[in-house]
């Protein structure tokens, strides 16, 4: 009976009592990955990715297709990741990493849990290194053009991450990595 019992304690893992909302983890075990994040973290710096020293580095640790690890790195200077939060970040110096798990495509994949006691722990940790995100109704323009007669239409704009600041990192067998700008 007890071997039973351990055996679904195992698969159904920690209960809520022992559930952590968030938990900080070691990313960058090996000196190579050290490197490769305080690299795009001087380039969100440069760049002025992050601005007036708010910004973190939003990280989606994956495989390819081919079954080679990968990090979709991306500079992120709003909460906007309350929608999503993920259960793991990392430090990196004064830097923060949240760590997300993703799919052979780079997508985040959805976490189980409350998504307000994690994006509550993340906010601990984040402290004001984030601008808080407001969302605007919609706003909307008259289409004179349109078929038909004039139209209202939601005027949309473009606005939060940018391929402009997103890296992939694959991990070659041999030890080296390889940088991809999506596009």
């Amino acid at each position: 009976m007890r071997p039973s019992l351990a055996l679904l304690g195992l698969l159904l893992g920690p209960g809520p009592v022992w559930a952590q909302a968030c938990e900080q983890i070691k990313l960058a075990t090996t000196t190579q990955q050290r490197a490769v994040l305080r690299d795009y973290i001087s380039l969100c710096h440069q760049r002025h990715f992050f601005s007036k020293d708010k910004g973190v580095v939003q990280l989606v640790a994956y495989q390819n297709a081919e079954g080679r690890p990968r990090w979709l790195l991306s500079a992120l200077t709003d909460d906007r990741y309350r929608d999503a939060p993920p259960a793991r970040y990392a430090r990196l110096g004064r830097d923060v990493i949240l760590v997300y798990q993703g799919d052979a495509n780079g997508n985040a994949l959805p976490l189980a849990g409350d998504p307000a006691e994690r994006a509550a722990c993340l906010s601990k940790v984040l402290g004001d290194r984030l601008y808080h995100y407001t969302k605007e109704p919609p706003r909307y323009i008259i289409d004179k053009d349109a078929p038909g007669g004039p139209r209202k239409m939601e005027a949309r704009q473009v606005t939060g991450g940018s391929s402009h600041n997103d890296l992939i990192i694959e991990f070659n067998k041999d030890g080296t990595f390889t940088k991809l700008v999506p596009v």
